[in-house]
């Protein structure tokens, strides 16, 4: 093997033919959820990643910069370009690729790539990792043990706890049917629509969102009632509820219509 390696999850052999025009260079192929952990390997210089899977894609490039690796992304159309921009990758392109256009993409990123890994770096991947296993990376929201550790108090004080559990029965047809694209704004629109929800002054306070587990669509909801202010009733926790499936629903319809239009 060369001295410095491509780690992708390509299978594509035109990285082999580009990593020869590269001095000294090799491609180490690994599956795309084995990524993260290859990639403190020995010898890996650059991360060449073509998963479409927006939280891999993600995790993926979040471990390689915090271990000092530059990426270099390839795309499937302009959607995975935009993420790839947004994700910080130090170059992207379009596939299929020649092995020139690669090489000339892998040089660059290598010349525009972070610091080298420093003494610390352990720690600090460590503590994204875990930070990414309570928090969803696609809604932003926490999961269910971050937020049962932070209404631990709330709970304990009042002695009492409402909780709702929103389960979406249609998503799981959304990316069967128009993929996870469609899938993934749906959700995006589904959190902002509970938060905003939560946020007005009809919804009861000391009122908390959460998502199972990352890579979750269904959500919880949390409230303890405040000091001296009554349960909410069954039947006020059912007025809620419709009031905030009509909230959620209309964000979601103008939402989608915005971006896949009405045919969707």
């Amino acid at each position: 093997m060369g001295d410095f390696t491509l780690l992708t999850d390509s299978d594509d052999p035109v990285l082999d033919s580009a990593a020869s025009q590269l001095e000294s260079w090799s491609v180490q192929r690994v599956a795309a959820p084995d990524l993260r952990n290859a990639i403190g390997g020995a010898g890996v210089r650059a991360l060449l990643v073509v998963t479409t899977d927006p939280t891999l894609l993600r995790a993926s490039i979040e471990r390689a910069h915090l271990a000092g690796i530059p990426v270099i992304v390839g795309c499937v159309d302009d959607t995975a370009r935009r993420r790839a921009v947004e994700l910080r990758a130090e170059e992207w392109f379009l596939l299929p690729a020649t092995a020139g256009e690669i090489a000339a993409r892998i040089r660059s990123a290598v010349g525009r790539g972070a610091p080298p890994v420093g003494p610390a770096i352990t720690d600090r991947v460590e503590r994204v990792e875990y930070e990414q296993m309570l928090h969803d990376a696609l809604t932003g929201l926490p999961t269910l043990p971050v937020m049962v550790e932070r209404s631990r108090a709330l709970f304990k004080d009042r002695g009492e706890l409402v909780v709702l559990y929103l389960n979406f029965v249609r998503y799981s047809k959304i990316e069967e049917i128009y993929g996870w694209e469609k899938l993934d704004a749906v959700l995006e629109t589904t959190a902002a629509a509970v938060r905003e929800f939560l946020d007005d002054s009809s919804a009861p306070g000391n009122s908390r969102l959460m998502v199972s587990f990352t890579n979750d669509d269904d959500f919880i909801f949390f409230h303890v009632p405040a000091a001296g202010v009554a349960a909410a009733t069954d039947s006020e926790i059912t007025d809620m509820v419709a009031r905030l499936q009509r909230h959620v629903a209309g964000r979601i319809m103008s939402t989608t219509t915005r971006r896949f239009g009405s045919s969707g």
